[in-house]
């Protein structure tokens, strides 16, 4: 695994259709507080391995991605009501 920890699989596979599976089982120590008091974290705080997530790539270009949701979002509150309202966006 690279330092990501993203695990990554090479194939060379003639053309044609192809199913792929992967299941994983992750441990997780959610918050047990308040998720409305959970502060913020400016990006010049976040921890520097989380940087290069917030680079664009050819999967997602996060110049734009990052206009488009200033256009959306800019407008609300930063905190638990954005991040609510980002997730209601992604679910609907």
């Amino acid at each position: 695994m690279p330092e990501t920890g993203n695990r990554y699989r090479r194939m060379q596979l003639q053309p044609g259709s192809y199913s792929f599976w992967y299941t994983a089982e992750v441990e997780s120590t959610p918050s047990t507080g308040a998720v409305q008091s959970i502060p913020q974290v400016p990006i010049v705080d976040l921890p520097f391995d989380v940087m290069n997530h917030l680079y664009p790539s050819r999967y997602c270009q996060s110049d734009k991605l990052a206009r488009f949701a200033w256009r959306q979002f800019g407008e609300i509150a930063d905190g638990y009501e954005k991040v609510t309202a980002i997730c209601n966006w992604i679910y609907e």
